[in-house]
């Protein structure tokens, strides 16, 4: 599981409406059943957080855009990179070898 410690940009798609996406920014992660990836940015403010979530807003639209997005942003900035098994299966993250599996719990 993710500790606990330092800032994380949560993708996640909307409960209401299908195939539709928001990022968030937040100092303690809660895994959620809509969750799709997590970047833990270790040692960084919540200004660099918000500063790589407005890029990743800005650069990305569409569900796997998105998810290609934050990858390349977490081998870029060296984040460490994590999405829930069933969304690493679904959409084929395995092929990125950074982003690590995690189950709900």
């Amino acid at each position: 599981m993710v500790e606990d410690k330092g800032w994380f940009i949560v993708l996640s798609t909307l409960n209401s409406v299908k195939k539709q996406t928001y990022i968030s920014v937040s100092k303690t992660l809660v895994l959620k059943h809509n969750t799709l990836l997590i970047l833990k940015l270790k040692h960084y403010r919540k200004i660099k957080a918000n500063e790589v979530l407005v890029s990743w807003m800005k650069s990305s639209r569409g569900v796997y855009n998105r998810l290609k997005r934050g990858v390349e942003l977490s081998l870029k900035n060296n984040f460490q990179c994590y999405a829930p098994a069933k969304y690493y299966k679904k959409y084929g993250l395995k092929k990125f070898k950074y982003v690590k599996k995690i189950r709900h719990s």
